[in-house]
């Protein structure tokens, strides 16, 4: 069986058709794998930034264990990704990346035999990331001069040039199992509008969309046309969501941002179900290796979700979530009912799902004290004087040993 992860940045939950119901839909090719496959319906991602998520992905584990929380730092060499279990059981591995971020600069091409990136131009950004955060506008100089100019390539592979690279690869490895990482950028810098403003990134998100989802549906006829579509797992997903009313991301956490489609297809395989029970990004490794079969690891934060999918067993009760720390400290939790964030160790929010709308974390102090002790432990946050042994008395209150 091949495996094939495909990875689109900053792709909302709701501009997928099968997720939001909608006749005119952005995604047709996307809605036909839904159609015929498993939808998670609360997919929860770990970080509202592209690199600590694939990290997350590819590893099974949240960022506070492999520590990677912004962009511009290498893939650690400590822990195993996916290629390598898989190149372990005769798999051949093929990464096919559209952003400098997650390039092999970064190590990103960790444990894959083929890895086709745009290192030229990420040599750039590793020397600017040394400079601050006025990296980023070193960057934005880089595009309006030696990029425009054609000095170097750009930041990003576009769909059409990271698509060529897919149906070339696939045209020679085909013949033998393997598994295809795809990652697409365009819907984050914005191809349908050459990037040339913020607000225009917000206006043409949709049609960015459209692209996304025809390159998509050209792999999915190649697979066809190489009669090798009934014999692969098929995975889409996203590393994050947006906030359009922003036109970015990485400032907050909101179920905009961390809430993500996620989408399981094999024929003969993978039920025609739609999954409500919580899932979360870094169960994905796990849940492709119990497909496989395989031994799965013990000693990462994930689980394989198989049993969710088949047997519709709840196995996940909560996600920690982190916001991209540059942008200020910002940490949280979804549960399949709630979601609550704490910013600076001690501003609280919380929200049901029903209702993101409505702040309700002074009409439920207690439920807000038990989040925030189990993200400062996850995150290993200081307590406030007293803090902790406010919730121990609080908890044993209700199990009886204190009056």
């Amino acid at each position: 069986m091949n495996v094939i992860l495909i990875v689109v940045d900053a792709l909302r939950k709701d501009r997928v058709g099968a997720y939001s119901g909608n006749n005119n839909s952005l995604t047709p090719n996307i809605d036909e794998i839904a159609k015929n496959g498993t939808m998670l319906m609360n997919h929860i991602t770990v970080l509202n930034g592209s690199a600590p998520v694939i990290v997350s992905l590819f590893t099974g584990n949240y960022p506070k264990k492999h520590g990677i929380h912004e962009n511009g730092f290498k893939f650690p060499d400590n822990f195993k990704t996916i290629p390598e279990y898989l190149n372990e059981n005769n798999y051949t591995s093929c990464g096919v990346v559209s952003s400098g971020i997650i390039s092999s600069l970064y190590n990103f091409n960790k444990g894959f035999k083929y890895f086709y990136d745009n290192s030229k131009y990420d040599k750039l950004t590793l020397w600017a990331k040394k400079q601050g955060t006025i990296r980023y506008k070193i960057r934005k100089f880089l595009r309006n001069t030696l990029f425009k100019f054609g000095f170097f390539n750009k930041f990003v592979v576009t769909y059409d040039k990271t698509n060529k690279r897919i149906l070339d690869w696939l045209d020679v490895h085909h013949n033998k199992n393997f598994f295809l990482y795809v990652q697409y950028f365009d819907i984050h810098e914005d191809t349908y509008g050459e990037r040339n403003k913020s607000k225009d990134k917000i206006k043409n998100y949709d049609e960015n969309v459209k692209i996304v989802d025809s390159a998509i549906g050209e792999i999915i006829n190649k697979l066809k046309q190489l009669n090798i579509f009934d014999d692969s797992l098929l995975i889409i997903t996203a590393d994050h969501g947006e906030d359009l009313e922003e036109g970015q991301h990485g400032r907050n956490i909101s179920e905009d941002e961390f809430g993500v489609p996620c989408i399981l297809y094999k024929s003969g395989l993978i039920p025609i179900k739609k999954v409500d029970n919580l899932t979360r990004v870094i169960d994905l490794l796990p849940t492709i290796l119990d497909l496989n079969n395989l031994i799965l690891p013990n000693n990462i934060d994930g689980i394989s979700i198989k049993k969710s999918v088949f047997e519709d067993i709840n196995l996940v009760d909560e996600v920690f979530l982190e916001s991209y720390s540059l942008f200020g400290d910002i940490k949280g939790i979804r549960t399949k009912e709630w979601l609550y964030t704490l910013r600076n160790g001690n501003e609280e929010e919380l929200y049901n799902i029903m209702n993101l709308k409505n702040d309700v974390a002074k009409e439920n102090k207690d439920l807000c004290l038990k989040f925030r002790i189990k993200v400062k432990n996850h995150f290993s946050i200081k307590y406030e004087p007293g803090e902790r042994d406010e919730y121990t008395k609080q908890m044993l209150s209700k199990l009886g040993y204190v009056k």
